[in-house]
């Protein structure tokens, strides 16, 4: 899929306007770009996105939980804290949180809350706070 870049992309916004402004003109574009750029018929080929293969139906999946978090992101640092994006399990994430972050995005967790509310069945919710627990703090 093709979208358009941000454009200033490297200058810092100057106001939470322009910022909101800029998140959802790649909103936009980027449900515009799936809407001309992918088919029914499409959402079975397999795509790789970060490294992985995967079918282009959970790259769009994963596109809409990665723009819900980058939504949370946003404004999170409006009020100037410290959110990380380590997309890894809770031992890589934890150093980070330690060193430099003041959060960090846990993609294990969220997967298993989902999960957990779609099926109606725990999904490893208690198993991944214990994880988070023990490498975080």
């Amino acid at each position: 899929m093709t979208v358009d870049t941000v454009k200033n992309a490297d200058t810092v916004p100057s106001s939470a306007k322009e910022m909101a402004d800029a998140f959802c003109k790649v909103a936009a574009d980027t449900n515009e770009a799936v809407k001309q750029q992918w088919t029914d018929q499409s959402f079975s080929e397999m795509t790789n996105v970060f490294g992985r293969n995967m079918p282009k139906a959970a790259t769009l999946s994963l596109l809409i939980k990665h723009i819900n978090h980058h939504r949370g992101q946003m404004t999170v640092l409006m009020r100037q804290y410290i959110v990380g994006e380590v997309e890894d399990n809770s031992n890589v994430i934890g150093p980070f949180l330690n060193n430099a972050l003041t959060s960090g995005f846990n993609f294990d967790l969220s997967n298993s809350i989902i999960s957990t509310v779609k099926n109606e069945q725990d999904a490893g919710i208690p198993r991944d706070l214990e994880k988070v627990r023990d490498s975080y703090y």
